[in-house]
């Protein structure tokens, strides 16, 4: 194998795959990156056996070959090398060489027919849509994902599409619950409910993020696949029963107030100062056309808040966390946040002005 590339096509390309690799790992090979190189394409696989990405970009490659290498290793040396300069691959015997300029590394190889790899075959569902619509989706919720909780099938995201062409994403860790919904064009199949793990997510996210065309889903009983032009992205399911997240969504909640969200932001950031750092909680009292928000701590410190709101009910007063809402905020996009509230014990539910989507 013997090939050249400028170090930000390179770098690019292993960044693509090279979250899946884990620090710590059961098997040597899978701390290593699979690197093909044939004839104007070199393409790059990683997996943890869980979730596997495969990405390609077209080079010019004067020796053809198939290896693999130590992948964080590979990519710390390709981000550490000064820009705007030529990178030459080879692999030399048993060793895989790294020049650039006047330096030049040598990284321990395993065999390529060694390297496991995922297959999902027999789509029963395949779907399109816009990478930066999936992207949105998937970041409006990913925050509510659980993480190593002990009902494992709240540690993903739930992907459910319908027969009428739409994606509603779902994520939940028993405390806060976000949804979000998009359109799609459904290509074959009648639909699917599956639950995407936690890393499975966050890869597709990441991998969507930074495409302007569209992506294809495909879906089975089993996997997930989430390809793009240059990318495919492969994951493993959840098996559970993800919660019934429409009966807990608050339908009889009659109280509407509205609040500026920037305002709202700014007022949760300096209250948080002096929350309690275990609990985050904050106190919200609401009053006729006035927010006043409080926060103190074991050390006896407090804070207190306040800012005009459209509210013209009854006061009440109700406590959150305020990292939650801090990071609902961060994902409303409008001006204004509707607040719909029924009383101090019950849920309440937040979306941007008008939006039904989210």
């Amino acid at each position: 194998m013997r090939l050249t590339s400028t170090k930000e096509q390179m770098l690019n390309l292993v960044q693509s795959v090279v979250g899946v690799v884990e620090k710590r790992q059961t098997m040597p090979i899978l701390g290593h990156i699979l690197i093909n190189a044939d004839v104007d394409t070199v393409t790059v696989v990683a997996t943890d056996m869980e979730v596997e990405i495969e990405a390609s970009i077209t080079l010019p490659v004067r020796e053809s070959g198939s290896i693999t290498v130590p992948g964080r290793k590979l990519h710390d040396i390709l981000r550490s090398l000064p820009n705007d300069i030529d990178v030459n691959l080879e692999l030399h015997g048993e060793r895989f060489i790294v020049t650039a300029g006047k330096s030049r590394f040598e990284l321990v190889t395993l065999a390529a027919a060694e390297y496991p790899r995922i297959v999902a075959n027999d789509a029963e569902l395949v779907a399109r849509l816009p990478a930066a619509n999936l992207a949105r989706s998937i970041g409006r919720c990913q925050f509510s994902m659980a993480q190593q909780d002990v009902r494992y099938y709240l540690n993903g995201m739930l992907f459910e599409i319908d027969s009428t062409g739409a994606l509603r994403t779902v994520a939940t860790d028993g405390h806060r619950l976000a949804f979000a919904r998009t359109d799609l064009t459904i290509d074959s199949g009648n639909g699917a409910r599956v639950i995407v793990p936690r890393k499975g997510v966050l890869e597709i996210g990441k991998l969507v993020h930074a495409d302007e065309g569209e992506v294809t889903i495909k879906v089975n009983s089993n996997y997930i696949v989430a390809q793009t032009s240059k990318t495919t992205l492969i994951s493993k399911l959840i098996d559970g029963r993800f919660p019934d997240y429409d009966r807990v969504i608050p339908k009889n909640n009659d109280r509407t107030i509205l609040m500026d969200t920037d305002l709202l932001r700014a007022t949760l950031q300096r209250a948080a100062i002096l929350a309690n750092e275990k609990y985050r909680g904050v106190r919200f009292e609401f009053e006729p056309n006035r927010l006043i928000v409080e926060a103190q701590n074991p050390e006896r410190e407090q804070a207190r808040e306040e800012m005009d709101i459209d509210y013209g009910g009854e006061a009440f007063s109700i406590g959150f966390n305020v990292g939650y809402v801090q990071e609902v905020l961060q994902h409303v996009e409008s001006g204004e946040t509707e607040w719909i509230m029924k009383d101090e014990t019950s849920s309440g539910l937040v979306k941007a002005v008008g939006a039904s989507d989210y």
